[in-house]
């Protein structure tokens, strides 16, 4: 009885895990679109040549450029995030479950970014 119960809270943190890891990587999916837009903007301003770039031209560019920063700056938060998560998990497992943490240190300690 109490070991079905253990199974089942583990089951329930599992899973609520992997909801939230697919939730960052939707959010890093669409940090990674908005980047790509911004560099594709950021490339048109710094293909033109710079004796024609407007005051206008210049200030967006370094906008632009910023925006992108904050991007990245995002898209690192959620690595960080995601990594808390993953060892919070561990963790949770390991109480649940005793012994098993060293185990699962050495199968689930990386994260693979593509």
């Amino acid at each position: 009885m109490m070991q079905s119960w253990f199974t089942l809270v583990q089951d329930k943190n599992k899973l609520l895990n992997e909801e939230s890891e697919l939730m960052i990587s939707a959010r890093e999916l669409e940090l990674q679109d908005q980047k790509s837009r911004l560099e594709q903007e950021l490339r048109r301003y710094m293909d033109m040549d710079a004796s024609l770039k407007t005051k206008e031209d210049k200030l967006e560019e370094e906008r632009i450029f910023q925006e992108m920063i904050e991007v990245v700056k995002m898209r690192d938060r959620l690595v960080t995030v995601l990594e808390q998560q993953r060892l919070q998990e561990m963790e949770q497992h390991a109480v649940l479950v005793p012994g098993a943490a060293a185990k699962d240190l050495s199968t689930s300690a990386s994260i693979t970014w593509t």
